[in-house]
């Protein structure tokens, strides 16, 4: 990771790509405290910052780095939790205050190797439209690779053994010898794991694996619809 995504204390974590909400706040003493719920995320951001803060008598202009889970996941949860630190940094509520991401793939994956002794290995989210988000690991002491869309029927070619992170939801059909693994925002407190996956990002946003793609729109000269057109229409 690049020196200067090296975060200051005391740091803001927010995860909502799950099921459940995860807000943690580090001190600069190094204590940690966090809040969990499976309330709607747009509850529970706010519900979870507040607690947090005031748990370590704290203003939101206190922290000094937020770090935010880009996905994949819940996209409407994600895109809250940009939406709001965008919002705070705005209104100036947060103030010189970096913003780090973080893949869940990349957290999962992380726990899942500390766990593997060697083998490739992957983590994967279902990412609907008959597919799956995938993250790959050569062996559990090499860096992952980048994520990529594997389509249900390529389920074979992710990796020999493939984990899911608990508390996503999956629409696919799960392939029976795939096992789950724990989804940890709490291992951030340990800076190698810190070191390992997160990267600056303005603005923070949505993880997209598919670039938009658009059409070009090819101008045409319009001319009246004849009275038998119609009728054909």
């Amino acid at each position: 990771m690049p020196p200067t995504a090296t975060p200051r204390f005391p740091i803001l974590v927010i995860d909502t790509a799950s099921r459940r909400t995860h807000i943690g706040l580090g001190s600069a003493a190094g204590s940690w405290f966090w809040y969990a719920s499976p309330e709607e995320s747009g509850t529970a951001l706010f519900r979870g910052v507040d607690s947090c803060l005031k748990k370590n008598q704290l203003a939101l202009g206190s922290i000094r780095t937020v770090i935010f889970c880009e996905g994949p996941g819940s996209m409407l949860g994600i895109r809250t939790a940009a939406m709001a630190i965008r919002t705070w940094a705005t209104a100036k509520a947060l103030t010189d205050t970096p913003v780090l991401a973080y893949s869940s793939l990349a957290l999962a994956l992380t726990g899942v190797r500390s766990e593997t002794d060697s083998g490739p290995v992957a983590v994967a989210i279902d990412a609907r439209r008959k597919s799956w988000y995938c993250l790959n690991s050569v062996r559990s002491s090499e860096a992952a690779g980048d994520p990529r869309r594997v389509p249900v029927d390529k389920t074979s070619t992710i990796a020999p053994v493939v984990f899911l992170p608990e508390g996503f939801p999956v629409w696919n059909q799960r392939p029976e010898h795939w096992r789950d693994c724990p989804y940890e925002p709490k291992s951030l407190e340990k800076s190698e794991i810190r070191n390992a996956i997160l990267r600056p990002v303005d603005p923070p946003d949505a993880f997209v694996i598919d670039p938009p793609v658009y059409r070009r729109w090819i101008p045409a000269v319009s001319r009246p619809v004849s009275p038998q057109e119609g009728v054909n229409r």
